[in-house]
């Protein structure tokens, strides 16, 4: 027995001190292509399902919200998904809150929550958190958000800005996805913003915004009942803003003003789920990535990648 055990841990080379040091790394299975090894280099990437084959870690964190309030890392199965059985095991008949989305891109940006009340759930009373049977991280609506401590750089130095969600708003009042900024009204913010009234003036709107409070309207109604692919792409180079809504370009907009922003945003406050009072998202949300790179010519592959697994349209 142990002459084969030896042989087969030959055979397997890097594999087998990866999966000695790390007890959440999987194998890649056959025929999957996780989306970061097919379209590399995002500033950060959170998700419920694996996103990269080197990578060892956890998707997130999460705590009982109990007696004892115990927390534990939930990694992946050998497919690749959110091992759930694994959830189940440590919330059992209880509600559990996430604490941190880890980072899949290995830039180390993971959101985080210290705060109790303002963690989001993934398990309500031994029942995974589900909308149109997909699994999603659920944000209340009234105080939950995550923080990203470490810089993205999106739009550093009028650059480019690419927003890959995969995200159902349940709320149709105010009510934000992802928000940027050095301040509430900064110059450097790349935002979502769910909002059904046709406001484009001030925070409200459905809009992606470029600078101070130029936005662009999306004309096409959000789902409040399934998944969908949110896109947002800003590019300074052209003074081009785009929103697409599962593949389809819903709005955008060639003028938007690009005076003022010229720093670097390494320092900006980041935050996902919402950055205020009244401000906070309210649904489900399986995946976020970001890129500070143009990604124009990946965008139909990245968009394919994720349709593949999720199922959006």
């Amino acid at each position: 027995m142990r002459l084969i055990i030896f042989f087969l841990l030959l055979s397997l080379g890097a594999d087998a001190q990866i999966i000695r040091a790390n007890p959440f790394y999987v194998p890649q299975p056959s025929g999957v292509t996780y989306l970061l090894d097919a379209y590399p280099n995002a500033a950060a990437a959170y998700s419920l399902r694996k996103l990269k084959a080197s990578y060892s870690g956890s998707a997130i964190r999460i705590r009982r919200d109990s007696t004892g309030n115990a927390e534990t890392d939930i990694g992946f199965t050998a497919n690749g998904d959110l091992d759930t059985a694994a959830i189940k095991n440590h919330c059992r008949n209880n509600s559990c809150m996430v604490t941190t989305w880890y980072d899949q891109s290995g830039n180390a940006r993971n959101a985080t929550q210290s705060t109790a009340a303002n963690q989001p759930r993934i398990i309500t009373s031994g029942v995974i958190d589900k909308i149109g049977g997909k699994i999603g991280i659920k944000p209340d609506g009234s105080n939950d958000f995550l923080n990203i401590a470490t810089g993205l750089n999106i739009l550093q130095n009028k650059g480019y800005g690419y927003l890959f969600s995969v995200a159902c708003n349940t709320n149709t009042s105010i009510s934000y996805l992802f928000f940027l900024s050095n301040n509430i009204s900064g110059t450097a913010r790349f935002l979502f913003d769910f909002n059904r009234s046709a406001s484009k003036t001030g925070l409200g709107g459905r809009r992606l915004d470029a600078d101070a409070f130029q936005s662009i309207q999306a004309s096409t109604n959000y789902s409040t009942t399934a998944l969908q692919l949110h896109e947002g792409r800003i590019d300074y180079a052209t003074s081009d803003a785009y929103i697409y809504l599962n593949s389809t370009q819903v709005a955008s907009n060639t003028s938007f003003q690009t005076n003022g922003n010229t720093s670097n945003t390494a320092s900006a406050s980041f935050s996902i789920f919402g950055y205020s009072s009244s401000n906070y998202m309210q649904g489900y949300c399986s995946e976020i990535i970001f890129f500070n790179t143009d990604q124009s010519s990946n965008r139909t592959g990245i968009e394919t990648n994720i349709n593949n697994y999720y199922g959006l349209w």
